[in-house]
C-alpha cells in the first residue's frame, strides 16, 4: 500500500518536527516547510496527498496560502493548524474551505491523535482512505 504523502507548513520548525515524527512513526511520508515561498516549491516537485498549514505564519496567512495552493497546484488534503482562538474563528475556518481546504483543522495544542483523527476525517470526505 502507498505511503500518502504529507506536507507540514508552520514557521515553528518544533511544530513541524514533531508532526513529522508522530506521523512517520504511523507510515506517512512527511516534509516541513517553515514558509510559504520553500512550501510552494515543494509543492511543485512533489505532489503531496496532504498538507498541514499553520494560520498565523510570519510571511502569510493559512488562508491565503491555501488559495494560492488550490489555484496553481494540486494538493489532495489541506488541513488548518491554529493556536487562534479569536471571536472571528469560525469565520476563518468557512474562508479556509472556501479556498479550498478541508472542513477538519487542529487547534493547537494539539496531540498526535487529533492528528489522525483530522486526516481520517479530511480522507473520508473525500472518500479515500487512510
Amino acid at each position: 500500500m502507498r505511503k500518502n504523502k504529507v506536507l507540514i507548513i508552520d514557521d515553528v520548525k518544533i511544530v513541524c518536527v514533531a508532526i513529522r515524527m508522530a506521523l512517520a512513526d504511523k507510515g506517512y511520508e512527511c516534509d516541513i516547510a517553515l514558509d510559504h515561498v520553500t512550501a510552494l516549491e515543494m509543492i511543485k516537485l512533489k505532489k503531496y496527498d496532504i498538507v498541514f498549514i499553520d494560520l498565523l505564519m510570519d510571511d502569510i496567512n493559512g488562508v491565503e496560502l491555501c488559495k494560492i495552493i488550490k489555484k496553481e497546484l494540486a494538493v489532495g488534503i489541506m488541513i488548518l493548524m491554529t493556536g487562534y482562538i479569536g471571536t472571528d474563528l469560525e469565520e476563518i475556518l468557512r474562508n479556509f474551505v472556501k479556498a479550498g481546504g478541508n472542513a477538519s483543522y487542529l487547534l493547537k495544542p494539539f496531540e498526535i491523535r487529533d492528528i489522525l483523527t483530522a486526516i481520517d476525517n479530511s480522507l473520508l470526505a473525500k472518500g479515500r482512505k487512510a
